[in-house]
């Protein structure tokens, strides 16, 4: 029964994407396409291997279940590392031929000295940097800014990587049932059961969805967004994940007071202030907890792992412990598998790879995101921002030196920094609509004002 809703429910879904595609409500460009292979990059191994029946589990002493062996795909299937290298290497080739000018926004910038600097901290540790994890991260920041065509098209790619994660996972209930639901172990969902869809572990799941839900909000209009938000709560209740649970509340609360959108170049907001004001006390939020918090079984264990991680940089408080500090510390056995990707806060991450210097240039990165280059930009960062605090406070949603599941969405909100890319020939239908405007990207000021309804801001 359940497995027939969901079946159902995408059979929908897919039926309104296509219907927005036919009737050209959204924009599909070269960001949109790099947003959606880096996504599913990380995914395609482990989804074929679902599909096929080929994947192998087991469950371990805490009641978690543990992938062993994705089976034969993994063989035939390139790495994700390979998949958005190649993909950074066609945007730079298409760059280069076209002799286009690649815009670094500040985020981007900062990002790159993060990574630079945590790199030379602990460059002698570091084992593995001919496989080029870090390296590859740096690359494919610089690709995502040569890849930005609109921000219109990077919130498309990144709502439809989205939604196939979603429909990609009622194909696996369909075809192989047990590699998509699981029974509930210490965490359960509405359903009774915990949805993992293409990925290793309802978690994994739900963090994407968290995170993509103001992508959906933002690509669609009407009854179309109706739809495919509610869809995507939907399964992200199904993933079981209380913190994502949560995470998405607080994203949602933000896109229905803020209420942004984006139609060609013209986006549109209300309450800037909340949508500001609500990404910078979650930030904070995540920032103080682990720091006031001295409960070491705080959130399942949490508080161990921040006692673990400020303990190992009380000798070198200034620069930290280096982009290898809390590997090192999974292969000391200091903690299991489940913890042996990160340390479960966003804050106490940086803190850990680069000490107080890595809170100061984290902050800056965030600072930079809340001030892009076009200003109603706020409102379509804000609402992304908040959620990733939300994960934030007892998860590392994003990955600071590494390319993983949620590389997608640092690389979306850097390229949605860019702005858009200057129009060749003519304009916007968008812009052409609207009365007295003749000039690219730019609105005059009476015309902002008749575009100002109701304390909704409306700018190109």
């Amino acid at each position: 029964m359940l497995v027939g809703c969901i079946a159902v429910a995408a059979l929908i879904a897919v039926a309104v994407i296509v219907k927005q595609f036919r009737t050209d409500a959204l924009t599909w460009d070269m960001g949109s396409t790099y947003i959606l292979v880096v996504g599913i990059a990380f995914h395609m191994g482990l989804g074929l291997s679902k599909l096929t029946g080929s994947d192998e589990y087991r469950v371990d002493s805490s009641g978690v279940r543990q992938l062993v062996n994705p089976g034969w795909i993994s063989s035939v299937v390139p790495s994700h590392q390979v998949v958005v290298l190649v993909a950074a290497a066609v945007v730079g080739w298409l760059a280069l031929a076209k002799r286009r000018s690649v815009v670094i926004p500040l985020p981007a910038s900062l990002w790159t000295s993060f990574i630079v600097i945590a790199l030379a901290v602990d460059y002698l540790r570091y084992g593995s940097l001919p496989s080029g994890e870090p390296l590859l991260m740096l690359v494919s920041l610089i690709a995502a800014c040569a890849a930005v065509r609109s921000r219109a098209g990077v919130i498309t790619g990144a709502a439809t990587f989205v939604l196939g994660m979603c429909i990609l996972g009622a194909l696996i209930a369909v075809v192989n049932s047990a590699a998509a639901i699981q029974t509930c172990t210490v965490k359960c969902s509405i359903g009774g059961i915990i949805f993992s869809g293409p990925t290793s572990h309802g978690n994994s799941l739900g963090l994407i969805l968290a995170c993509g839900l103001p992508f959906v909000w933002m690509a669609f209009r009407g009854q179309a967004r109706v739809w495919l938000v509610i869809y995507v709560a939907a399964n992200l209740a199904l993933s079981g994940s209380r913190t994502a649970m949560l995470a998405g509340a607080a994203g949602l609360v933000v896109l229905v007071v803020t209420n942004p959108s984006i139609q060609g170049r013209i986006v549109s907001g209300r309450n800037q202030w909340f949508a500001i004001g609500s990404a910078t006390c979650l930030a904070v939020t995540s920032l103080l907890v682990p720091r006031l918090i001295t409960d070491p079984n705080f959130a399942t264990g949490r508080g161990r792992l921040w006692e673990l991680a400020f303990s190992r940089i009380e000798g070198t408080p200034l620069f930290g412990e280096g982009s290898t500090a809390w590997y090192r510390e999974f292969t000391a056995g200091s903690f299991g598998s489940a913890s042996a990707y990160s340390t479960h806060n966003q804050w106490v991450e940086a803190t850990l790879f680069l000490g107080m210097v890595g809170v100061v240039l984290f902050g800056a990165i965030v600072f930079a995101f809340m001030m892009p280059r076009s200003a109603n930009s706020r409102f379509l960062i804000a609402p992304v921002l908040a959620v990733i605090f939300s994960l934030g406070v007892t998860e590392r949603p994003i990955a600071l030196a590494l390319v993983d599941l949620i590389s997608w969405v640092l690389f979306a909100l850097i390229m949605i920094s860019v702005g858009d890319s200057p129009l060749q020939g003519k304009a916007s239908p968008y812009l052409q609509a609207v009365p007295g405007i003749h000039t690219v990207g730019q609105i005059p000021s009476e015309s902002k004002k008749r575009l100002s309804m109701r304390g909704r801001n409306v700018i190109a």
